[in-house]
């Protein structure tokens, strides 16, 4: 079962590896191409906006990157949690200045209902990860021209964080996320929704709902 499991992993890895990773690296080898061509011409302008998607694809490449690495302490049960109080209002908002050229480049209009200063103990690195998982995917899924809204607030003695949008998941994604018991397998049969798998199952590793 052991040898399973980790060849499942495996298969994950290569997966994600040819799917996720491979089109955004291909892209950026094609920005050297019009940077020499841009520059002849002295396009400014177009040179800025390719600097802008530039730095996106990096964006994108790091935070797969980091899941992956996330995912793999998840799996061999090496993730250490170092509970702390911190404000998780600050972590929403530092992490939505991440997006923002990414919410303006699909016309996307954020509403919050954040409450100025909710202090929970948590691990702030996990806490950070499943807020900008959130809202990469609610980003991601969101069609364009709509609404993100962000929730944060105190209820019943007990911190309530949403984030919604008018998109759509990928079946086998709510499967995984609708489980009491998250399945291994199912994680590993995935070919997308890493970042929402990695949300459920540091949320779970944090002891809550």
């Amino acid at each position: 079962m052991e040898l399973q499991k980790m060849q499942a992993q495996k298969q994950r890895i290569y997966s994600i590896i040819g799917h996720d990773l491979r089109s955004p690296i291909v892209g950026m080898l094609n920005f050297s191409k019009k940077i020499n061509f841009l520059v002849q011409r002295n396009r400014i302008q177009q040179l800025q906006e390719l600097g802008q998607q530039f730095e996106q694809n990096l964006e994108g490449i790091h935070g797969l990157l980091n899941n992956l690495l996330d995912w793999s302490r998840l799996e061999e049960k090496r993730y250490f949690l170092e509970p702390k109080t911190i404000n998780l209002t600050n972590i929403i908002e530092e992490n939505m200045a991440l997006y923002k050229s990414h919410l303006e480049q699909k016309a996307l209009r954020i509403e919050t209902h954040i409450a100025d200063a909710v202090f929970i103990q948590v691990d702030r690195r996990a806490i950070s990860t499943i807020v900008r998982n959130l809202l990469d995917n609610a980003i991601k899924y969101a069609p364009e021209e709509s609404i993100i809204r962000i929730g944060l607030g105190i209820k019943n003695n007990a911190c309530q964080f949403s984030i919604s949008n008018k998109g759509t998941l990928a079946d086998p994604i709510l499967r995984y996320l609708n489980q009491t018991k998250p399945s291994s397998k199912l994680a590993s049969d995935l070919t997308e929704g890493l970042g929402l798998c990695i949300c459920k199952e540091l949320t779970t590793l944090n002891g809550e709902n």
